[in-house]
This record gives structure tokens, C-alpha cells and sequence, in this order.
């Protein structure tokens, strides 16, 4: 799996093969814990993390968007070409 930047850094090799110019990348990561809590007492623990990649590329006046949840090169790929 590749961490944020490397996803980034792998959409702008893409797009300077295929000579775009104008290449959007978005990679975002949340992270949330939450607690139930009853009578004082903590009843369940729950952490959880997410992650999101989204490239827009604009190519002759058109406009293409794509994401996916994984950072792995195929999915990095995949998302590029169908953007």
C-alpha cells in the first residue's frame, strides 16, 4: 500500500506519460473512536479509519473524475484511467 504522497506523486507520472497538464489529487485520511458509555460504565470502544483518493483530470475540454479506497498502485492506476 502506498502512503498519501507516494499516491499523489504516482498520479502526476501518469499524467506527464499521457502529457496532461491539469491533473486535480485529493487524498484524504479520517480517523474516529467512539465510546458508549452506560451507567458509568464504557460499553464499547469502536476506532475506525478511513481512507479516500479522488483524481480530476481535464484533457481538451473534458472534464473526468474517478476514486477509490485503497491506496495501492493498481487502484491508483485504475482510478487515473478512468478518470
Amino acid at each position: 500500500m502506498l502512503n498519501m504522497k507516494q499516491a499523489a506523486e504516482l498520479v502526476l507520472v501518469l499524467a506527464e506519460k499521457k502529457g496532461l497538464k491539469d491533473v486535480d489529487v485529493v487524498v484524504e485520511r479520517s480517523e474516529a473512536l467512539d465510546v458508549e458509555i452506560q451507567e458509568g460504565k464504557v460499553e464499547k470502544v469502536e476506532q475506525s479509519t478511513s481512507l479516500g483518493f479522488g483524481v480530476r483530470v481535464l484533457d481538451g475540454g473534458r472534464t473526468g473524475l474517478a476514486s477509490t479506497e485503497r491506496l495501492s498502485s493498481e487502484s491508483i492506476q485504475h482510478a487515473f484511467e478512468n478518470a
